[in-house]
């Protein structure tokens, strides 16, 4: 929560903003009973358009850093809502969506619309 005696600086309250709508939109994932989290979503996305690919090119696709991919991957796996194989070249690793989180995804997308269409009105 931001002090009402220290005027915050522009990226503080886009922070806290970011903090309050992912709190609000995990909230939804829970209440339909979806084992899911808001940070997970570039790198759905990301697979659901290229199936399967490394961390670099999951990190290049989504947006994001290779390390908060390589993060965010890592938490989908031990919850098993990615999968990590060896790559036919054994160089690194290819990581794909679980059946399980494949069948999360017309949930997902419907609240995705919704989400979209509420930040529109904003």
């Amino acid at each position: 929560m931001i002090s009402p005696r220290v005027t915050p600086t522009l990226g503080t309250l886009l922070r806290h903003l970011v903090e309050l709508l992912d709190g609000a939109v995990e909230a939804r994932y829970v209440a339909a009973k979806l084992d899911y989290r808001p940070r997970y979503t570039p790198v759905v996305r990301a697979l659901l358009e290229l199936e399967s690919a490394s961390i670099r090119v999951i990190a290049q696709h989504a947006g994001l850093t290779h390390s908060a991919a390589s993060q965010t991957v890592a938490l989908m796996t031990k919850a098993r809502l990615a999968r990590s194989q060896v790559a036919e070249d054994g160089r690194e690793r290819v990581i794909s969506l679980s059946p399980r989180t494949l069948a999360m995804v017309p949930e997902l997308q419907r609240m995705w619309d919704s989400t979209n269409a509420a930040a529109r009105e904003l």
